[in-house]
């Protein structure tokens, strides 16, 4: 049979093997995420600490497909071949003559 101090025993040690200690965080940074995980995810360091893991690979997700439909737009325009794109003038900054906007 197994002993209550067992059984204490092996929670401690579970404990201790599971657990993450995280150093040279930022006290800013460590009091907003205790209390982000204190408000929305009941203390629960790890199921925090999840989720903000999670949201970041969402956004390199997003962030990835962003540079990549700016780099085909980017060869598109490159790949333009037309007169009227070349032709056009510089607009007038407010407050200059046709004048001075030619001269530069």
């Amino acid at each position: 049979m197994v002993t209550i101090e067992e059984v204490r025993d092996l929670k401690e040690k579970i404990r201790k093997n599971l657990g993450l200690v995280m150093s040279r965080v930022p006290e800013k940074t460590r009091a907003e995420f205790i209390e982000f995980a204190n408000g929305e995810f009941a203390e629960d360091y790890g199921m925090c600490l999840h989720y903000v893991w999670e949201c970041f690979k969402h956004y390199q997700q997003v962030l990835n497909t962003q540079d990549t439909k700016l780099d085909y737009m980017i060869t598109l325009l490159k790949n333009i071949q037309s007169p009227k794109i070349e032709a056009l003038k510089m607009p007038k900054m407010l407050g200059s003559t046709e004048r001075e906007v030619r001269k530069e």
